[in-house]
Formats: structure tokens, C-alpha cells, sequence
């Protein structure tokens, strides 16, 4: 689902900041289909876990899995329908326009952008909403079959929780950047379009993520015990210093593990609450490998290299070239694509294939680089056993149930990361000529760096 809020927020937002200043007309009727428009996918996800319900009421009722199965249908049709409503509100009834130009509120810093995103986040809690009344009732009938306890259904912490987990990380960081070229252009109009002002807005960002993800999601120190010391006693037989290993408190509904931090200092391990009951403790030492893997071998830095290239190239080619951008964007328009559009359309387009081809792919490599610290040390010695607690750690955290689509962005699906780990043990030094494809790959986006940095030189 990141995934999907992702383009639907890039296309909100750049649709917004590229749309004609002048009013497009109409503005109620567009408000008003644009409100229609939000209802269509929460309904459709709605009339399909009634049919879900009423199932779980009949003789032949379906089983846990099942209803899963069921559910994420339910889910996938949702979200597609909820993709399409976004796009035609953007592009089709130009919500942006009737905000920024009819309402008159372009010159208020983020009010026009939140409201040109409500139609994205709207249908999303509607969604979440139906979501939570599905789960709270097959969770009390599975309860009063089994004769446990009836579970508690917290609506607003629910809503909470999946705003933090898929909202914050998007939103938050796009927010805080425009609301400062906003505030910036308002007070200092010739400094609003130097991009040199950002830089270290984003890397404080960068910087501080570890310190806003704690306080975004709802944590709390693991508390002392045999675990915490057997954790500790692996960051530092790692030589990977962590501030601190946090319990990540998700009602039981998200079973992960993630590292954050560039300096040791600010660095955290979360662990969630469904993670730590589901998996024994050697599963979770294996898990806390894996993610002090990404950290050993600097993935967070080239993760973050691989995502800033398109932007670094760009604004290498616009100094180096600047004829040469000038002249495809006027025979893009004289073609009939329109300046607003090739920012508002061809540029998230372009960049949501990036994310989803180059950034999805290389970090998919990396969880596989990850996974190979785990159970492989420098030196090519096989720890069999490392790798079996693994193995059982991904098995317990996916279960029996088909990875939906959109969960495979950034992850390899649990198979294939089984296969690769079998594969590395079976023959070791398959891992090591994995690593070398993986130093290649670094190399040329150094290289590309070194290109550009030497363009910009040369102009």
C-alpha cells in the first residue's frame, strides 16, 4: 500500500504545483464529484467484506486463511479503484485548479496542498474504517468459536496507527519541504527557486529521521531481560552501535524489524510486538543480523544515492544544457503536452518508473545482501544454523498466505529469499560473486556522480 499512497501523493502534489494560475470554472459541481468520487472505493471494499461477513454466518463459513485470502481481493480491487479516482480527480476534474485559482488559496503556504490532498486521504481512512470493522468481526467470531476472549476494537486507534506507519514517512518529509519553498518564496522571493537552500533542510532530515520515527511510531525500549542482552551482545559482536532497541506497538497487526540511523548516536532498531510473540529468540537474533546487515554494508547510503541520482542528474543537465531541456520541453508542447502537463504527468511518471524499476530492484538486491550477512560471514564460513532461524523467521512472518503485489516493491517475496539463501549455503562463493555484481552496481552510480559533478565543471 506505500507504494500506492506514494504515486498518489506525487501525482497530488506535482498536478498541484504545475496547474494554470487561471480559474477553471465550475468549482462546485467538480467539489462535488470530487466528494462522489472519494465514497467510490471505500463502498466497493465495504460491499465486499459485507458479502465477507454474511459468509462467516453461514454453515460452510470460510477459515482464517481464507478470509485473508478474501480480504486482500477485496483489498487489491480497492486500492486499484481508488488509483483510478485519484487520477481522474487530478487530471479529469482538475481539483488543484478549482483549489488553487477558483478558492483563491495558492498564496496560503500548505493549506491548498492539504486540501489537494484530501481527496487521496479521505477515501484512505474511509477505506481503513471498513477495514477495521472487518477484522473486528472476524477476529470476535474466530474468538467465540475458540471460546478466548472477545479482543477490543479500537476504531481511532487503528486509524492512528496506519496513519503513522503508511502516511507519516510521505507526507510529513513532501510537506516540510514546500510549506519552507512557500514560507521562503513569501518572505525571500529571488532565493524561493535556489535548490543550494535544501540541501541541508534534507539532510537534517535525513539526519533526525531516526529520532521522528520514534516519536511517529508509538515505541518503547525493549525491556532488560535475556533477549535485550543477547541483542545487545550481537550490535556490538557486529561493531554496530545503536542508541537504543525499541518495541514498535502496532496492536498486533504489523510483524517487521527496521534500522534506522547514519550516525550511531541516532541509531534505532525497531522491533514490532507481533514480531517479538511470533518468533522464538534465536528467529529474532537472526532478524536483528539481517538488519544490522544493511547497516554494516552501507545500504542505507546507497539506498539513498540511487534515490537522489535522477535529481543530481537533472539539475547537472539543466546547467551543462540548458538548451538542450529547453528545446524537448517546446517540442513536447508543440506535440500538444502543455508545460503543466509534462510537469504534472510526465515527470511523476517518469519518476514513479525510477522508484519502481531502479530504486525497487536495487533495494530488493540489498534485502538479498542483507539476508547473506545473516547466515555468511567475511570470511565464506557457513553459520547453518543462523540461516535455518531465518529461514523460520520469514516463514512465521508471512505465513501461508501469497505476498500481495504492492508489499513486493522493496521486498523480495520470502520464497525467493529462501531460494537465494539456499542457493549462497549450497555453494558459498555464489554469495561472493553476488557481492562483487552488487560493488559493480555501487561503482557505476559513483561513476554517475563523477559525471555529473564534472558537467557541471565543465559549464
Amino acid at each position: 500500500m506505500q507504494l500506492a499512497i506514494l504515486i498518489a501523493v506525487i501525482c497530488a502534489l506535482a498536478q498541484g504545483e504545475s496547474s494554470a494560475c487561471l480559474p477553471v470554472g465550475g468549482a462546485l459541481w467538480r467539489a462535488a464529484l470530487t466528494l462522489a468520487g472519494a465514497l467510490i472505493a471505500p463502498l466497493a471494499a465495504a460491499l465486499g467484506s459485507l458479502k465477507l461477513i454474511r459468509g462467516l454466518a453461514r454453515d460452510d463459513r470460510p477459515s482464517p486463511d481464507q478470509c485473508e485470502r478474501i480480504w486482500s481481493r477485496i483489498q487489491a480491487i480497492a486500492i486499484g479503484l481508488w488509483l483510478a479516482v485519484v487520477a481522474a480527480t487530478m487530471y479529469l476534474i482538475e481539483w488543484p485548479r478549482v483549489v488553487r485559482s477558483d478558492w483563491s488559496l495558492a498564496a496560503w503556504p500548505l493549506v491548498d496542498e492539504i486540501l489537494i490532498l484530501l481527496p487521496v486521504l479521505v477515501p484512505l481512512v474511509l477505506f481503513w474504517t471498513v477495514m477495521h470493522r472487518l477484522q473486528s468481526a472476524a477476529l470476535r467470531y474466530f474468538a467465540h468459536v475458540s471460546g478466548a476472549s472477545r479482543p477490543r476494537a479500537r476504531l481511532a486507534a487503528f486509524l492512528l496507527q496506519n496513519a503513522r506507519h503508511y502516511l507519516a514517512l510521505v507526507l510529513l518529509p513532501a510537506l516540510v519541504v514546500i510549506g519552507l519553498q512557500e514560507t521562503v518564496g513569501s518572505i525571500w522571493p529571488r532565493f524561493s527557486d535556489g535548490w543550494w537552500l535544501y540541501v541541508p533542510v534534507l539532510a537534517a532530515m535525513l539526519i533526525l529521521l531516526p529520532m521522528a520515527l520514534r516519536s511517529i511510531w508509538q515505541t518503547s525500549p525493549l525491556p532488560d531481560g535475556p533477549l535485550r542482552e543477547r541483542l545487545v551482545a550481537i550490535c556490538r559482536a557486529q561493531r554496530v552501535g545503536v542508541r537504543e532497541i525499541l518495541v514498535w506497538h502496532t496492536d498486533g497487526q504489523i510483524a517487521n524489524a527496521a534500522v534506522a540511523g547514519v550516525l550511531r548516536g541516532l541509531r534505532y532498531v525497531f522491533l514490532t510486538d507481533a514480531l517479538l510473540a511470533r518468533l522464538s529468540p534465536a528467529e529474532i537474533e537472526a532478524v536483528l543480523r539481517h538488519e544490522l546487515g544493511h547497516i554494516t554494508r552501507r545500504h542505507m547510503l546507497l539506498r539513498m544515492l540511487v534515490l537522489a541520482l535522477p535529481l543530481v542528474v537533472w539539475l547537472a543537465a539543466r546547467q551543462a544544457f540548458p538548451g538542450i531541456l529547453d528545446s524537448l520541453s517546446h517540442r513536447l508542447a508543440f506535440a500538444g503536452v502543455s508545460q503543466s502537463l509534462q510537469m504534472s504527468l510526465l515527470v511523476p511518471l517518469a519518476l514513479g518508473a525510477y522508484a519502481v524499476l531502479v530504486v525497487g530492484t536495487y533495494s530488493r538486491w540489498l534485502e538479498h545482501d542483507a539476508d547473506l550477512a545473516t547466515c555468511i560471514w567475511p570470511g565464506g564460513q557457513v553459520d547453518r544454523a543462523a540461516a535455518e532461524s531465518f529461514v523460520r523467521a520469514l516463514i512465521k512472518i508471512i505465513g501461508p498466505l501469497r505476498e500481495s503485489r504492492w508489499s513486493l516493491w522493496l521486498h523480495p517475496s520470502a520464497w525467493s529469499r529462501v531460494a537465494v539463501l539456499a542457493r549462497a549455503i549450497a555453494d558459498p562463493s555464489w554469495a561472493s560473486r553476488y557481492r562483487r555484481r552488487l560493488a559493480l552496481f555501487a561503482i557505476a552510480v559513483a561513476a554517475c556522480y563523477l559525471a555529473t559533478l564534472v558537467l557541471v565543471a565543465l559549464a
